[in-house]
């Protein structure tokens, strides 16, 4: 009989780290005050967008008086430069255009300027149809109303259009409108808080909407914090491959009075979402999730991945946000095969003067019938474009073509 090994074993823990699962009174109270004074703040640095027509007559007084700083004019050295396509990476993350605080008031842009930078960069990207794969996006569009829309209108016909269905965050239904009426989609939005902050989504006409939107409100309420958004719901019809499957969008609470102590909140909307999908669940939800999406420590925990959902992308570490932060992204469940997972930061060029949120973008794999698509055959490659590797590239490189 051999002898055992006196050494002993090193002791592994079998508990799972421990996830707190309300907000203590304190941290509660001082959230409370803290979305109370983000409040005050948006409604003191609102602004109303002019008719894109006037920018060039406007004076500085004109600027100020829709709640403007100044007036933001641009360089044509800088512009040169972009479409040239000549500026080197470290050179990049520099933004141009008006100078802006976060969530404070901005300069005013030059609509065609913005219209025509946006351009540059998406243009390679082909315009959506009726067959291929089905392309699906989310954006937080920064306080999107109807002024915002008709001025960066011919901005928003530049990219709405590389895209079958759109998760908007930090809309309203009218400003949706504006955009949906001008490309021959269709807006759909919940109910906005006092923020007029609502989520929703611009659909193309391949997508047919089936039966009523739901508005899971009950996101929105969790331990009286005022001010959050709720999980809005389209079962829409693939009419190009009969597919079925809901789409729902997403803002959950902010980070703002500390990513820890607000976490809770956001776990407690996770566990209300899951609730309320089942477990049967088909589809996809999208948003601004105010997690760190590249943390596993965040996401192995959250209440939606150990109910089965997948985020697309897993380990892609690419920021959606000014403040450098992966907030923004896709998860699904019985969806099928998902990825080309990409990002657009236009605030890489433009800073803050569309939105300080990138606009993230992956498609669904659509095989037979009128849908085909060509990759098919190639989808289980593992370093193929439906693949999580992230070696992958994923964000929009804006420096070469």
């Amino acid at each position: 009989m051999s002898k055992r090994n006196s050494k002993k074993n090193p002791k592994v823990s079998l508990k799972t780290p421990k996830v707190r699962e309300e907000v203590s009174p304190g941290h509660l109270k001082r959230i409370i005050a803290v979305s109370e004074a983000r409040t005050r703040e948006i409604e003191e640095s609102r602004v109303v967008y002019p008719d894109p027509d006037l920018f060039d007559s406007l004076d500085l007084s004109g600027v100020k008086a829709l709640g403007f700083t100044d007036k933001v004019e641009w360089d044509p050295d800088d512009l040169d430069i972009l479409f040239a396509r000549r500026r080197s990476r470290k050179s990049r993350g520099k933004q141009r255009g008006g100078s802006q605080s976060q969530g404070g008031k901005k300069g005013l842009p030059d609509p065609k300027v913005v219209a025509a930078k946006v351009y540059d960069i998406i243009k390679n990207f082909k315009v959506v149809g009726n067959d291929g794969n089905v392309v699906m996006g989310t954006w937080n569009m920064e306080f999107l109303d109807a002024s915002k829309a008709k001025y960066f209108l011919e901005t928003y016909k530049h990219i709405v259009p590389r895209f079958h269905i759109i998760g908007c965050t930090e809309i309203t239904l009218d400003g949706l409108q504006v955009i949906a009426n001008a490309l021959g989609y269709k807006a759909y939005a919940s109910v906005e808080n006092t923020r007029s902050q609502a989520v929703g989504f611009l659909v193309h006409p391949r997508l047919k909407v089936k039966g009523n939107p739901i508005s899971y409100d009950e996101i929105a309420n969790v331990q009286g914090i005022p001010n959050l958004r709720p999980a809005y719901r389209l079962d829409v019809e693939d009419t190009a491959t009969g597919d079925e499957y809901a789409a729902v969008v997403v803002h959950m609470k902010s980070m703002r009075g500390g990513p820890a102590s607000t976490a809770p909140v956001r776990r407690q909307q996770a566990k209300k979402l899951v609730e309320v999908l089942g477990e049967d669940f088909v589809g996809f939800i999208c948003g601004d999730w105010n997690s760190h999406l590249d943390n596993p420590s965040v996401t192995d925990n959250d209440p939606l991945k150990q109910a089965g959902f997948k985020l697309v992308g897993p380990k892609d570490k690419t920021p959606t946000h000014i403040m450098k932060s992966r907030l923004d992204g896709f998860f699904v469940m019985n969806f099928g095969k998902v990825g080309r997972l990409q990002v657009f930061n236009f605030w890489r060029e433009l800073g803050r003067d569309l939105s300080d949120h990138g606009t993230v973008r992956c498609q669904k794999r659509v095989c037979g019938g009128v849908g085909n698509d060509s990759t098919c055959g190639t989808v289980d490659d593992p370093s193929g474009p439906y693949s999580d590797s992230p070696s992958d590239p994923v964000e929009v490189d804006t420096s070469t073509e």
